[in-house]
């Protein structure tokens, strides 16, 4: 009889750590997919002076406390968008899950979604443009080639270095 307990507490205990291991792996690999996405490891803050982009730029004190500036100003401008955007994309979640086939207000949403994210984006290029206005012409270089592997992660690209070879087609 005791026997028996002891192996139903063992295979219960064994089972709740193999779930927590699961569980603790699971949102380490979680983490691990935000941070290539991000550039960021786990604790680091965001901003110029603990960014990468500080090394790969070779950012002066100067340029520094500019670009801190320009990033803190872009951040309280597009935190409200960004909190109704998340919002809405909520709503809209809520929506589809609940099965609330509610076409219009399923439009009204998307196109609000689509609005915020064109502010967002608006704002972030804008950014971009004053960021290059502090950079010097080999930092500009190395920023937008920086910039646009975020654009566009891997191997693809928005816009092609080269042109493509036509030969051979049609």
């Amino acid at each position: 009889m005791k026997t028996k307990i002891l192996i139903v507490a063992f295979i219960i205990s064994l089972g709740i750590n193999v779930g927590v291991i699961f569980t603790a792996g699971y949102r380490w690999w979680q983490e691990k997919g935000r941070q290539r996405y991000s550039g960021l490891t786990i604790g680091q803050e965001c901003g110029w002076r603990r960014s990468t982009l500080r090394k790969s730029l070779t950012l002066t004190s100067e340029q520094l406390q500019i670009l801190e500036k320009y990033r803190e100003d872009m951040q309280a401008q597009t935190l409200p968008l960004r909190e109704e955007l998340r919002l809405k994309r909520l709503e809209l979640f809520n929506l589809v899950k609940d099965g609330q086939s509610k076409d219009k207000k399923i439009d009204s949403l998307v196109n609000d979604i689509a609005r915020l994210q064109s502010e967002i984006e608006k704002k972030v290029i804008q950014h971009s443009i004053k960021v290059k206005e502090v950079l010097g012409p080999e930092q500009q270089k190395k920023f937008y080639n920086l910039f646009e592997q975020g654009l566009c992660p891997g191997e693809e690209h928005l816009m092609p270095c080269e042109k493509p070879n036509m030969k051979g087609r049609w």
